[in-house]
């Protein structure tokens, strides 16, 4: 999708989010890639599927433009899904998950494993 950012399906129920290790440049770059992901998540059905959000990669980032900018990227990438699921690699990347999924009333779990992560999901 981008260089940033790349969809990919795994099974009928299920579809990753992969934040590659490419740096933003700028803010307008967080809402090419986001934007676009959440474009074509918007396009499937979304209330028979689940979604993994792999962010193992990403290069870490919570300044105050980033975090508002990426804030209304977040709900439109998890909206309406049946499940949600978000991959990290660290204790800290958990947390921050957690309170971002508190901040935007969404129910999500946080895997460090993406095959766990995905039969999670896939879980009818």
């Amino acid at each position: 999708m981008t260089p940033w950012v790349s969809l990919e399906t795994h099974g009928a129920r299920a579809v990753r989010v992969i934040s590659h290790d490419v740096p933003f440049d700028t803010l307008e770059d967080v809402v090419t890639a986001y934007g676009g992901a959440a474009d074509a998540l918007e396009r499937m059905d979304r209330a028979r599927m689940g979604v993994v959000v792999d962010l193992r990669s990403a290069p870490s980032r919570n300044d105050p433009a980033f975090e508002a900018t990426v804030a209304p990227l977040r709900k439109r990438l998890f909206t309406d899904f049946a499940r949600r699921a978000v991959l990290v690699r660290s204790a800290v990347g958990k947390l921050q998950v957690k309170r971002h999924a508190a901040q935007d009333g969404i129910d999500v779990e946080v895997f460090h494993d993406l095959d766990e992560a995905v039969a999670w999901i896939s879980t009818p």
